[in-house]
């Protein structure tokens, strides 16, 4: 059974399998609670959303005095409207009107483009939510031509239907169809994770050892060095053997033969908040003979030092460190580069013999 809680727990047998697991258990269970905790998001929105069919005051009466979150649909033979419209921009988004209910008149808010709905004689119906009538929503009814004032005091209900604030989308998309989306994409994450787990050529550590020889054997010789404790540099989850760069990350694994290695550096981005600086990220950029590059993301610069240090001692041909030169020449003639750094370690070899 893999200890999903600690490093590395006996690892040297299957080092790369058990953290490939690892990382995969991981990553489900990541995307199970995101895909759980959104689904729930969008039920209650569905279930925020179930519409009751308002056709008499006492159903009114009963959502208002107890303040449920329903939302209730009306369909008043006709409406009163008024001039008293909501502002937003200067421009009227939203009018109020007055639909009668039994033996009683209801304020409603409805957008403006709903007029349109109102004039081409068309059925009315109205989908909102039922909130105390205020007293700034009293004063968009309190003048109505259609209706005598009397009637309106004496007829108007303490509860108005906000038809209109329900209808604003965040950025103009509906909230659940986002959700949904977004759950769809949470699945297709659970299903690569499964993939992964049935096919383990499906992970990218995996095909990328597969380009240096016999995966089997590899993994074997990786275990073999990984055990070799006097050898091995360990920096949290980078590990160096003798033949071997392995990065142990949760959310992808890199694995290069460290005779691949050509040129290694830290990038540095600092990240400032209203001008202030609040903190620093670092990358290490891993580039190699045979690969695009591997970039490696930190919060402490020092760790990547101590990696390049390492490197540096242990590799003396490896470019280590930035500078321009260097990266136009990989970017205009990579060749001739990895040529140059292949003919320094030949004679450092030769030189150790």
């Amino acid at each position: 059974m893999i200890n999903l809680f600690s490093r590395y727990s006996e690892m040297e047998v299957n080092f790369i399998d058990n953290h490939l697991r690892k990382e995969i258990f991981i990553q489900l269970g990541i995307a199970l609670i995101f895909f759980i905790l959104v689904g729930l998001v969008v039920l209650n929105d569905m279930q925020f959303k179930t519409t009751v069919e308002l056709n008499t005051y006492d159903q009114l009466e009963a959502i208002g005095s107890q303040n449920q979150q329903k939302m209730v649909q009306i369909s008043p033979s006709e409406i009163y409207g008024s001039d008293w419209t909501l502002l937003e921009d200067n421009k009227p988004v939203a009018v109020y009107v007055l639909a009668p209910l039994e033996d009683k008149l209801v304020t409603v808010l409805i957008p403006v483009k709903a007029i349109s709905k109102l004039e081409s004689g068309e059925a009315l119906s109205f989908k909102g939510f039922v909130q105390p009538l205020s007293e700034e929503d009293r004063k968009g009814v309190s003048e109505i031509e259609d209706l005598p004032q009397a009637e309106i005091n004496a007829k108007l209900a303490p509860y108005m239907i906000d038809c209109f604030t329900h209808t604003q989308t965040w950025l103009g998309f509906n909230l659940s169809k986002i959700l949904l989306y977004v759950m769809g994409i949470i699945f297709l994450a659970i299903l690569w994770c499964v993939i992964r787990l049935l096919f383990p050529m499906a992970n990218g550590a995996n095909r990328s050892l597969a380009k240096y020889g016999d995966i089997a054997e590899l993994k074997a010789n990786i275990d073999q060095e990984v055990s070799d404790k006097d050898a091995l540099f360990k920096s949290f989850n980078i590990l160096i053997t003798k033949t071997w760069f392995i990065y142990t990350g949760f959310f992808k694994t890199i694995v290069v033969p460290t005779e691949k290695i050509v040129w290694v550096y830290k990038e540095t981005t600092s990240h400032y908040r209203n001008y202030i600086p609040v903190g620093k990220t670092h990358k290490l950029y891993i580039l190699t003979s045979t690969e695009f590059a591997k970039t490696i993301s930190f919060l402490n610069g020092k760790r990547v030092d101590r990696i390049i240090d390492y490197i540096f001692e242990t590799f003396p041909w490896v470019v280590t460190g930035y500078d321009k030169k260097w990266d136009l020449q990989w970017r205009k003639d990579r060749e001739t580069f990895i040529k140059n750094v292949e003919a320094e370690k030949r004679k450092y070899l030769q030189a150790e013999e």
